[in-house]
């Protein structure tokens, strides 16, 4: 009887494992798609020339509520209105540019990247927002 109630227990403790492993692994992937909507928002407005600031403004929202929005869930209301302020489709917003390989010159050094995050990377570097 006690075997028993010992494997039931190990039964019932890996079943806790496999779901809080499980949550962990949720909670990843979501931060990773928050991080590659955040950063393809930002670098669609670099191409642009634009703040979030003017972002919001064209949506007809204070910069404070599309702040908010990022830290948070944005609704696909807002998600619309950023797309269709950016002229860019709401997939777009998620799509990971990887595919983007090439050589930038900064203040004098040249710098290889592949992937726009690398490239955002070595942007944040020379403005000295890292």
């Amino acid at each position: 009887m006690q075997t028993k109630i010992n494997l039931n227990q190990g039964h019932i403790h890996l079943k806790i494992d496999i779901c809080v492993n499980f949550y962990i692994f949720a909670e990843k992937i979501k931060m990773e798609i928050k991080e590659l909507l955040i950063n393809n928002i930002d670098y669609l407005c670099r191409e642009r020339k634009w703040t979030r600031r003017d972002l919001a403004q064209k949506m007809g929202i204070m910069e404070a509520s599309l702040s908010r929005s990022l830290k948070g869930n944005p609704t696909l209301g807002t998600l619309e209105k950023i797309a269709k302020a950016l002229d860019v489709s709401i997939k777009s917003l998620f799509e990971d540019s990887n595919d983007v390989e090439g050589f930038v010159l900064l203040k004098g050094k040249a710098y290889h990247f592949n992937s726009l995050k690398e490239l955002m990377t070595i942007e944040m570097i020379n403005t000295h927002k890292v």
